[in-house]
């Protein structure tokens, strides 16, 4: 019989909230460590986020969030926010995070470290906490969710900075967080077979690497043949309060799907995700552009659908919702930085399309449709390629028992 240590996990993302792929992870690896440790979980608390835990014997930290205490300290911060990315090449939750909400005097108000036998953090970003986990002598694991430098690449790009400029605040913030955030962690985990390699060449000799996708749960996800489904239209999945989610679902909205009513005028199109914008809900005329807003159950949609388009850029993180797009039976057109470092291939388990040409897409969803009983393969074995690798006991599950284990090899710490 196990013996169950006593994990401590630190989180920024409420993982109760269900609506982004982050907070589904965490909800997730919760779910799975619960089956061989006894867990605490320290949450900021916002009081604007709901947070009940459906997970049985987790104990819930609630940390109140200094930032969203009030409107004269959230502007306050945010003020000295600007200075400090400016000086540091960091971003602003770095500041807030590490200097503001996790600090390492807060935290041991609300926590006893020495109880615990591992801290996992989600994100890197405490480093002030996760130095002091390190000096006192506790197992640490971070959960990277992607390469972060690659995430600050796009976002600096997309405000058309001179190059010099934007090359100096990235070479800067992937030194931090190679060079410093990331040594202070025993355990590194990666969530795609590429971002594994890449930190296996930048750990030292006294850390490891552990490999966990963003998993799903098959069972929440049934899926109907593409020639059954039973509507002509395409659609996009993700959550709309990211500028880069917008920027694609309005490109397929007003340069795409023009295109394809020239040749389908039956078809529609469906923009499914949280928090769309105003400019993205007029765009909707609820005949065929369909924008739904954050769905409970998006499967029951995506079981009358058939065809997903998720135009992308940028090899950084894991599209967890494209995972749940193939599990439910849909064809997808995207790119491969989308699935950067998931060995998915082109035309047998995905369809991949390059860049934002209109033309590209909308005649790529045009001849899918026409030719729907051709592609059944393609999503056949897209469903094989998840069950084998991105199910639940496959990811997080996994996670939690090679964590345990490397634990119980390292029982001096």
């Amino acid at each position: 019989m196990k013996v169950k240590q006593k994990i401590l996990v630190v989180s920024a993302v409420n993982p109760f909230s269900y609506e982004s792929g982050q907070a589904l992870r965490v909800h997730y690896t919760l779910k799975a460590l619960s089956e061989n440790f006894h867990i605490t979980l320290l949450l900021l608390d916002t009081k604007k986020e709901y947070i009940n835990s459906s997970i049985t014997k987790i104990e819930i930290v609630k940390l109140p969030s200094i930032y969203q205490s009030n409107k004269l300290i959230k502007y306050t911060l945010r003020f000295i926010g600007i200075f400090y990315t400016l000086i540091t090449s960091l971003k602003f939750s770095n500041f807030i995070y590490n200097y503001i909400e996790f600090t390492p005097k807060r935290v041991l108000k609300y926590v006893k470290l020495l109880d615990y036998k591992i801290v996992l953090f989600e994100y890197w970003h405490m480093t002030s906490l996760a130095k002091k986990v390190k000096s006192l002598n506790i197992f640490s694991v971070v959960d990277t969710h992607n390469v972060l430098w690659q995430t600050y690449k796009i976002n600096l790009e997309s405000l058309f900075l001179p190059k010099f400029i934007s090359n100096y605040y990235i070479e800067k913030y992937k030194k931090y967080e190679e060079n410093y955030s990331l040594k202070y962690y025993d355990v590194i985990i990666a969530i795609n077979f590429l971002e594994k390699q890449y930190f296996e060449t930048i750990i030292n000799s006294n850390q490891k690497v552990l490999f966990c996708p963003m998993g799903i749960a098959i069972t929440e996800w049934p899926n109907l043949e593409l020639s059954e489904k039973n509507e002509a239209s395409v659609f996009f999945y993700g959550g709309l309060a990211s500028k880069h989610n917008e920027i694609a679902a309005k490109f397929l909205i007003v340069d795409v799907f023009p295109l394809i009513i020239k040749e389908l005028p039956f078809f529609k199109i469906y923009i499914i995700g949280s928090n769309p914008s105003t400019e993205i809900k007029k765009l909707g005329n609820d005949t065929n552009i369909i924008v739904t807003g954050f769905v409970d159950n998006p499967n029951l949609i995506f079981n009358k659908l058939g065809i997903a388009a998720i135009p992308w850029k940028g090899t950084y993180g894991f599209r967890s919702r494209i995972i749940e797009i193939m599990s439910s039976g849909n064809i997808v057109l995207t790119s491969k930085d989308a699935l950067y470092g998931m060995d998915f291939e082109d035309g047998k388990n995905v369809i991949f399309i390059e860049g934002f040409e209109a033309k590209l897409w909308s005649d790529s969803i045009v001849k899918i449709f026409k030719n729907r009983i051709e592609n059944k393969l393609i999503i056949k074995n897209a469903i094989t390629r998840v069950n084998n690798i991105y199910s639940y006991d496959k990811s997080y599950k996994l996670l939690s028992e090679n964590i345990y284990n490397t634990i119980g090899c390292n029982e001096s710490k």
